[in-house]
């Protein structure tokens, strides 16, 4: 599953388009965040958990500082193709911009099709080649991740670019150079930098709606001028509805979220192998909390 896309985008609709502590809140705080999502056209599924400390870096009202924060805590997300668990750590020094970094172990259970590994980067990574692979190994690795956020907002129209650097070391036979990444859809490098950038324009609508679009773009970086190393990008609509906003409570912002892309330029879901009409959807349901409520 896409899970740095939905983790790092689907919370996002889960109350205004920046943050809002606000001055009220605590200087320090343990929070959880919390996300389920499905997707198809590539197929996938995964729940997500960050646990957090969180500890505000400003009291001053301008509008800037107004959401400064730093965290740090575990994390823990499962699929029925592989599980991860680790650290990361995020600091906000204005509302317009964070960043993250992380470190998760990564254990496959050779079921999903998790993980099919390549000895070539010109082999076919299409659907009907994965599964004609089999159900896919058991793997262990470490997945460091090291991410950027920028985002504004004027009026009830909100930006955000989301950039995403994953560098993956997975053990493997000497000769298999590269893996098929069910996160980002690529044919990655077994020990190397694939990164993803996701762009939303959206309009924030009375009622807890939100309505907008995304662009989505990836690429493995493999050194070479091959399929393999081209990057892939779709776009199209998103939704997203967040019932309630009760800050401090254990159980907050709960959304929904829907989104629907059709690929770009990809090298078997344009067109090639797959129809070009068909979307990538994505349906997710994310919400957040204080474990000790204010």
């Amino acid at each position: 599953m896409c899970r740095r896309l939905l983790l790092a985008c689907v919370l996002l609709f889960s109350g205004p388009a920046l943050a809002e502590d606000g001055e009220t809140a605590p200087d320090n705080r343990v929070t959880l965040d919390s996300l389920f999502a499905l997707r198809s056209n590539p197929a996938g599924s995964a729940e997500s958990l960050y646990l957090s400390y969180r500890r505000k870096l400003s009291n001053s009202d301008h509008v800037l500082l107004q959401d400064t924060f730093a965290s740090v805590g575990p994390t823990v997300s499962l699929t029925p193709g592989f599980a991860t668990t680790g650290v990361q750590a995020k600091v906000q020094p204005l509302a317009v911009l964070a960043f993250r970094g992380a470190y998760e172990f990564y254990g496959s259970f050779g079921t999903a099709g998790q993980i099919r590994q390549f000895e070539s980067l010109d082999e076919d990574y299409s659907d009907p080649a994965l599964k004609a692979r089999g159900p896919g190994t058991k793997r262990i690795g470490g997945i460091l991740s090291l991410e950027g956020l920028v985002q504004a907002k004027v009026g009830p129209v909100a930006v955000r670019n989301t950039f995403v650097g994953r560098h993956f070391n997975l053990r493997s036979d000497e000769a298999q150079i590269a893996f098929y990444d069910q996160t980002t859809d690529l044919l990655a490098p077994t020990h190397g930098w694939v990164w993803t950038d996701d762009v939303d324009l959206l309009a924030l609508l009375p009622r807890g709606l939100t309505a907008g679009a995304r662009w989505s773009t990836a690429q493995a970086l493999h050194g070479t001028t091959g399929q393999a190393s081209e990057s892939i990008s779709r776009v199209g609509p998103l939704v997203a509805l967040t019932f309630f906003q009760r800050p401090g409570a254990a159980f907050n912002v709960p959304t929904v979220l829907l989104i629907s892309q059709w690929h770009v330029k990809h090298p078997y879901r344009a067109g090639e192998v797959s129809s070009a009409a068909l979307p990538t959807l994505t349906l997710g349901f994310a919400f957040s909390g204080d474990l000790i409520p204010w």
